[in-house]
């Protein structure tokens, strides 16, 4: 979310029980004071499987760092970049012949399949945020997540794709 003008520009606000503002494509800063007010409520999807990558060009680095599985991390938005805790993540293979365009294109797809289901997770109430760690509210489990919720274990909604 660093600042740089964009056509991806948005910033989308919910209103539901609670706000919760999703941003994708921002790439500015938002203030403390915005981060403070909306405090776990702003989600930001970024490139790469966080902690890994911050910042820009995260495919590039990932592609000069010669690492076999990238992705895509959906989190809530921190006063630092690309910092705040983790709601989903998918992985994505990284192939020999893979160039930054490439490798964009099939990140860009499971961003696209995270967002939303993080949202709705977010707006059916359905996550809880312990320190650094999201986690899913057994007394709310949605049937899509069933077996998670067996045996009383909350588990984190972390996802994967081959």
């Amino acid at each position: 979310m660093i600042e740089r003008q964009s056509p991806l520009l948005r910033l989308t606000v919910l209103r539901l029980r609670r706000v919760s503002s999703p941003s994708a494509g921002y790439f500015r800063i938002l203030s403390p004071q915005f981060v403070g007010h909306y405090h776990n409520r702003i989600m930001n999807v970024h490139p790469a499987l966080l902690p890994a990558f911050p910042g820009l060009d995260a495919q590039k680095r990932a592609l000069e760092h010669g690492v076999k599985v990238s992705g895509a991390t959906v989190h809530f938005v921190a006063n630092e970049v690309d910092a705040g805790p983790i709601i989903l993540q998918a992985h994505v293979p990284i192939r020999d012949d893979d160039t930054v365009e490439t490798l964009s294109e099939r990140i860009l797809r499971q961003e696209h399949r995270l967002y939303p289901e993080a949202i709705r997770l977010f707006t059916e109430e359905q996550l809880k945020i312990e320190g650094r760690r999201v986690v899913l509210r057994l007394d709310r489990c949605h049937p899509r997540w069933q077996a998670s919720c067996l045996g009383g274990q909350e588990k984190s909604p972390s996802k994967s794709n081959s």
